[in-house]
């Protein structure tokens, strides 16, 4: 199973909190009120894996996911300087396959290259002031070909603003999502003494897979500030 590098996204992290400084206006972000914040980032990606699901066929399913272009928005609601609720929506460009082997021939393959997904988050600033960081954690769903799974997330975040309407965000967030699905394969089945038929066979199969995004976005405020 492939790790996921940490190395590269903290020396980006390092980078936008460097940018961050240099760029942050005097003020304090918004304490109450909608918020639209429209990102993209980096979704790396672990969840490659070999299951074999019949011993006596050497039937295996092998799992690989790639990491990929993330981008979507983000609607929040602040209620005061301390607590906000987000929901999250968007999609990534991770590369995901699913392979079927017999006696490791290929019997079956299904991909794609689009993930979707939706969670709900609370958001916890402890600090007020010009640099707000804050932690966020939430629940929801990843869709893959042509499922879903149910997952968590969690993690940290900052912002601060760029003019009166305009704020500058980088998330951090870790997603665990649990993916129960089944690949199809066409193969020869007895049906009688000497009657074989090619028939379409389900083989179900489990993963779990963990996402690691570096996202920055732009938040407009909406309506009156307060």
């Amino acid at each position: 199973m492939r790790k996921v590098g940490f190395l590269k996204p903290m020396m980006i992290l390092n980078a936008l909190l460097l940018v961050f400084r240099l760029t942050c206006s005097a003020g304090q972000v918004t304490s109450r009120g909608f918020e639209l914040n429209v990102y993209a980032g980096n979704l790396s990606a672990n969840g490659g894996k070999t299951q074999v699901i019949d011993v006596y066929s050497e039937r295996e399913i092998s799992t690989d996911i790639k990491s990929g272009l993330q981008f979507g928005a983000r609607l929040i609601y602040q209620t005061n300087p301390y607590l906000g609720f987000e929901v999250n929506f968007g999609s990534s460009l991770n590369k995901y396959v699913v392979r079927l082997t017999v006696y490791n021939d290929e019997l079956s393959t299904e991909e794609t290259t689009y993930l979707g997904f939706l969670h709900g988050n609370i958001l916890i600033q402890p600090i007020k002031g010009t640099l707000s960081p804050y932690l966020t954690f939430g629940v929801g769903v990843f869709a893959f070909v042509d499922s879903f799974a149910p997952a968590i997330n969690y993690g940290i975040g900052i912002k601060c603003p760029l003019g009166d309407r305009l704020s500058l965000r980088v998330d951090i967030r870790r997603y665990d999502a649990w993916l129960k699905d089944k690949i199809n394969s066409k193969e020869w089945v007895r049906k009688g003494l000497f009657l074989m038929e090619i028939t379409e066979i389900s083989w179900p199969y489990e993963n779990k897979l963990d996402f690691f995004e570096i996202a920055v976005g732009l938040s407009f405020r909406l309506g009156r500030k307060k």
